[in-house]
């Protein structure tokens, strides 16, 4: 059975926090075989205006965001559409319901376009669609009606595939392939990363709000490959047993090498019975002549003496 470690990270940007690195653990690299991992976008800790926005993922510098983004893509059209959308509909209004305690004031806009906009969103079909970035300030008021603020309440699978995601990106950098093996560092940024990023640009940046992390670390257990070989080995000698009593049985059936000797031996058994219960006849019979001999003679010798 695999061996699984978690880890749950939650990072929150602001204006001296526009990224963050994490170090992807070395140890028993070798036996690593997947490390799965599920987002959850979130307002930042100054609430107003805090909603995370076009998040990006590097993998040891590399830009795997658009590898991410299509993986969601896949695992949101994978759910079973109906429970998602309703959901995603109950999440929302959930969302709502304290936006509306917190008055437009504290919101920090106006809560019946927030309403509204939550019904439109409600109805986009496909639901992956919705899913062009990893934080997204088009859905709702900084982004607070995203799909990606809500999936880990929906009761379905919200996870995906490092392996799964740098196969993707792997499939079209026409660089050296990256995989779980490899990779060192995972680095996280709100908008382009000023450390990998040309794109980056300390003008206008505007980092905000947070990202939720679940990551599982999934090792094969080097004790499968004993139990495997140990498996073989018996199942090797096992049938190696049942050839051998195959050979047995077949030997011992009516037609087998044995079953024909001792056929043989009961022949020659039976016919030295034979001869022997000829050779007593034979006696007997002789036994019988001798007795008739007997009484000849001694009626001979009778007549004799009477002459």
């Amino acid at each position: 059975m695999d061996h699984v470690r978690l880890g749950i990270e939650e990072v929150g940007f602001g204006p001296k926090r526009l990224e963050f690195h994490f170090s992807l653990p070395d140890d028993r690299k070798q036996y690593l075989k997947d490390i799965v991992l599920s987002i959850v976008t979130k307002p930042g800790p100054n609430f107003n205006g805090a909603g995370a926005d076009n998040v990006r993922f590097y993998i040891d510098g590399h830009d795997l965001t658009d590898a991410i983004i299509a993986e969601i893509k896949d695992l949101i059209d994978s759910w079973d559409q109906t429970v998602a959308r309703q959901s995603y509909r109950a999440a929302m209004s959930r969302w709502l319901k304290f936006a509306d305690a917190l008055g437009a004031g504290e919101y920090g806009t106006a809560l019946q376009p927030e309403h509204d906009r939550a019904n439109v969103l409600g109805q986009v079909t496909p639901l992956s669609s919705l899913v062009t970035r990893i934080g997204d300030d088009r859905h709702g008021w900084s982004g607070h009606l995203h799909i990606l603020n809500f999936v880990d309440q929906f009761g379905l699978p919200a996870d995906i595939s490092l392996g799964s995601v740098l196969r993707r990106y792997n499939s079209s950098s026409g660089q050296p392939p990256l995989t779980a093996v490899t990779v060192k560092q995972l680095t996280i940024s709100s908008g382009p990363s000023p450390s990998f990023d040309p794109a980056f640009s300390a003008h206008p940046a505007a980092p905000r709000g947070a990202v939720l992390m679940r990551f599982e670390m999934i090792y094969h257990d080097p004790l499968e490959d004993e139990i495997k070989a140990l498996r073989e080995q018996f199942e090797q000698l096992r049938d190696r047993i049942d050839q051998q009593l195959a050979l047995i049985a077949q030997a011992v059936s009516s037609g087998g090498p044995i079953q024909r000797r001792l056929n043989s031996v009961e022949q020659q058994v039976t016919a030295a019975r034979q001869l022997v219960e000829k050779a007593g006849r034979d006696v007997i019979s002789q036994e019988q002549h001798m007795t008739t001999l007997e009484h000849t003679l001694t009626e001979i010798k009778n007549t004799v003496q009477g002459l």
